[in-house]
């Protein structure tokens, strides 16, 4: 028989849970507990996702920049250049998957992207 475990919620969190079940009364709470769960979950999901943007935003701001910085970039496993092109290439984030080897990193604190040359150098190859 599977170990029944007990996960802590937040008060704010178990008190939405609590409200909504009380409305339904007793008779409803069995059938309708699945739906007022995922409306709960979706609710959060929904301001976790707002509150990423807000994030992305104060560190571009941070940063004084309207994206991520430009790096050269290895993999830190096989030291294989990583190079962000395409929707990467602008898109704010600060943890990399090699596309060598598969490991997945964090160069910086900064959201960045991997460049073949960094800007103002010459490509001297």
């Amino acid at each position: 028989m599977p170990e029944n475990k007990v996960i802590e919620l937040p008060e704010s969190v178990s008190r939405t849970i609590y409200d909504r079940l009380v409305v339904l009364g007793p008779g409803a709470i069995s059938d309708h507990v699945t739906k007022v769960v995922e409306e709960i979950v979706l609710s959060f999901y929904e301001e976790i996702l707002r509150l990423r943007e807000e994030r992305d935003q104060l560190q571009r701001d941070l940063i004084g920049t309207k994206g991520p910085i430009p790096m050269i970039i290895a993999c830190p496993a096989c030291r294989v250049r990583h190079i962000d092109t395409g929707e990467w290439a602008t898109r704010v984030h600060h943890t990399h998957a090699c596309q060598h080897c598969g490991v997945v990193w964090r160069p910086a604190v900064h959201p960045t992207v991997g460049v073949l040359f960094l800007p103002g150098f010459k490509n001297e190859i």
